[in-house]
């Protein structure tokens, strides 16, 4: 169980409107880059910055130094964010979900041509870095991506930097239950500051100096909590006995250490996510895939849903739909469709619209129902088109068994 429930597709996403992968045919004005001692700020649109993502998602190596060789500054450049804010070609590499192909690699690089490893992202309001902006090894830490993680310790990343979404990059980890990043980060020298993160790293000896003879008893309940999470029997024994609640409960996240003990890790729920989008189905339950007892929740299900739309297998949405399935499509003259008619739909769609993407610009869940406001967007003869949409999806136990959807035209923006 994580320290905080964020949405993960919510601040790290400053792109998260534009294509995982794919080729893009633009005409990009290289001369802006020209000027090395100026840094440049690209729009969230900017087909150059399009180009390098996609290059980035898809581990693009050669196309990454290409455009590197092709723009001098392109690697210090600012970012913008579709809804403000802005980042960095290294945040790129280091944005959720991660473990991007050859990302190590990709840090190394960008490096090399100058990337600053401690650049900060800015917030919505303001131009200018302040509480929440956080570095590449922020993101890392956040992903639990060791390997990349790594790769901006050897570039120069400070492992210290404070007032991330949690605080420092080591904070972000063990709250966010990245272990692996949470480890490299405390072998590299890390501070431990807090005694909630010197129980889940299960340093008694610092936890033991950081609660001091007479403790809070909040804070000692905290570190337990966070113990129990991090599965440190010792340390969890160690603070009951210094008078931890076991039915304490943290008001940044739900349940009790009980809960917190049956959570999974950040990669594990990584890992989770990623076969569920790829149409892999459990043999233990009825339904997609379950993991230690935690149910996917219907939200979650439903971006798994989208997928197959962008670049998954099309048949993967059998899996997350029931047999007696069925879509309303109401801007559709003909907008009934089944189960085994779904998969022929996505294909369609795809064939006329390549290259569409989706984004959940707004969602909540009630009961066996969720509702989402979606963007779709995509280019077209060099123009970028959008839509949006309204989907409202009904479940049965971990499957879609019925949805309504509405969405407009095509525009150009």
């Amino acid at each position: 169980m994580a320290l905080h429930r964020r949405q993960r597709g919510g601040e790290h996403h400053l792109w998260e409107r534009l294509p995982d992968r794919g080729p893009l045919d633009v005409e990009v004005d290289a001369r802006r880059f020209r000027m090395a001692d100026a840094t440049v700020t690209l729009a969230w649109d900017d087909p150059m910055g399009i180009e390098l993502l996609l290059a980035v998602r898809g581990g693009d190596l050669g196309n990454i130094r290409r455009l590197l060789t092709e723009n001098p500054g392109l690697a210090t450049a600012r970012l913008g964010g579709r809804r403000g804010g802005s980042s960095t070609p290294l945040h790129l590499v280091t944005d959720w979900p991660g473990y991007f192909p050859n990302g190590p690699a990709i840090v190394g690089v960008l490096i090399d041509a100058g990337a600053d490893p401690n650049a900060l992202t800015t917030g919505r309001d303001s131009p200018t870095p302040g509480p929440g902006s956080e570095t590449p090894l922020h993101y890392a830490a956040s992903s639990d991506d060791v390997e990349v993680a790594e790769a901006l310790i050897a570039g120069g990343a400070d492992l210290n930097t404070p007032n991330g979404s949690i605080g420092t990059p080591l904070e972000n980890a063990v709250g966010y239950a990245c272990w692996h990043v949470a480890r490299l980060l405390v072998a590299r020298g890390a501070r431990v500051d807090h005694a909630w993160v010197a129980a889940a790293m299960g340093m008694q000896d610092r936890l033991t100096e950081l609660l001091g003879p007479e403790p809070d008893q909040p804070a000692v309940s905290q570190a337990f909590w966070h113990a129990c999470g991090a599965g440190q029997r010792r340390t969890a024994d160690y603070l009951l006995g210094r008078g931890a609640d076991l039915a304490w409960e943290p008001d940044y996240a739900q349940g009790t250490a009980l809960d917190a003990a049956t959570g999974t890790g950040t990669r594990q729920e990584n890992v989770i996510t990623w076969l569920r989008e790829l149409g892999a189905t459990s043999t233990m339950i009825d339904g997609p895939a379950m993991v230690s007892g935690t149910p996917p929740t219907h939200s979650s299900i439903f971006q798994s849903l989208l997928t197959p739309w962008q670049d998954g297998s099309p048949t993967a949405v059998l899996g997350l739909v029931t047999d007696d399935y069925v879509g309303h499509m109401l801007h559709l003259v003909d907008g009934e469709r089944s189960k085994d008619e779904y998969p022929g739909w996505i294909e369609r769609y795809r064939t006329r619209y390549p290259g569409t993407r989706f984004s959940i610009e707004d969602q909540f869940e009630s009961g066996d129902r969720v509702c989402t406001r979606l963007e779709a967007t995509r280019t077209e003869e060099g123009r970028t088109m959008t839509a949006s949409g309204i989907n409202i999806s009904r479940y049965e136990a971990d499957r879609v068994v019925e949805e309504w959807a509405i969405w407009t035209e095509w525009r150009a923006t």
